[in-house]
């Protein structure tokens, strides 16, 4: 995602499934997408399409924390192999963040 390439949303999903630092960078930008009160609470309680599911959110909530707040740090392969199950099916939310980014760019 760092560079400028245009991924599809089936390119994305076999990105977060295979590749950590996408992995990384995906549970980041889903977090990002959380109201603070979401990610303070590491919940989700708003339908609004946007950040973790209700089931997931607990889980890749204190992943996200981990990555943003211990700078170097990078998931055991034992959390990126559960984040790489749950985080394919948020690859179109992914995507278009990504369509975002090259808008503003454009």
């Amino acid at each position: 995602m760092a560079d400028k390439t245009v991924y599809t949303v089936e390119e994305i999903k076999v990105k977060l499934a295979t590749s950590q630092p996408w992995i990384e960078r995906g549970i980041i930008r889903l977090f990002e997408r959380q109201t603070t009160d979401e990610q303070e609470a590491e919940v989700t309680t708003h339908k609004n399409a946007m950040g973790f599911s209700a089931f997931d959110a607990e889980i890749l909530s204190s992943f996200a924390k981990q990555l943003v707040n211990r700078p170097g740090y990078h998931l055991t392969p034992k959390q990126a192999a559960l984040a790489a199950k749950k985080l394919p099916k948020y690859a179109k939310q992914l995507w278009t963040i990504s369509q975002d980014q090259v808008s503003k760019a454009a």
